[in-house]
């Protein structure tokens, strides 16, 4: 039988582990350009400042104290809204870790009154696009600024586009 999957709150400990997974996606389609310049130092830096950020969810699911990837759903006021970003261990996907780690992240999102929810996903990034649709992600049009990347929404009346 397999453990059942948890979310707890990253700590400072988990830095190294967050930088490994963002390393493994580097140069993928799951990780927008330019997202980790500055090296190690610059990412505790900014992982410190995350973990302080009232305005922001940062969660480990684990299974069997296994940590299994990370969640972050983040307030982004120029859309008035949250951003989801998600990203699973290589050795967690295809085992649905992902869609249940994203809807509990959004399960938590919706009753502490982070909503609504969006994500940028790369038109080439089947996995992502499949979990987050399956969690109820709508797509609504390209992503400003973010060429090959799509806008999805959850808990928000959206319009689709053509382009999307």
């Amino acid at each position: 039988m397999t453990a059942a999957l948890t979310l707890r709150a990253a700590r400072p400990t988990d830095a190294a582990f967050v930088w490994q997974c963002r390393q493994d996606l580097a140069g993928s389609v799951g990780l927008p350009g330019g997202q980790d310049s500055g090296g190690y130092a610059a990412h505790q830096a900014w992982m410190t400042a995350a973990l302080a950020d009232p305005h922001r969810l940062f969660l480990i699911p684990e299974r069997a104290d296994d940590r299994l990837g990370y969640v972050r759903i983040e307030r982004d006021t120029a859309q008035q809204a949250w951003r989801a970003s998600l990203c699973i261990t290589g050795a967690a996907q295809g085992r649905g870790t992902g869609r249940q780690t994203l809807q509990a992240a959004c399960d938590l999102a919706r009753t502490s009154g982070f909503t609504p929810i969006f994500a940028d996903i790369h038109t080439e990034n089947a996995a992502s696009l499949a979990v987050f649709a399956r969690c109820g992600f709508t797509p609504a049009g390209a992503a400003p600024g973010l060429p090959g990347y799509v806008r999805h929404w959850l808990f928000k009346d959206v319009e689709t586009t053509k382009d999307a």
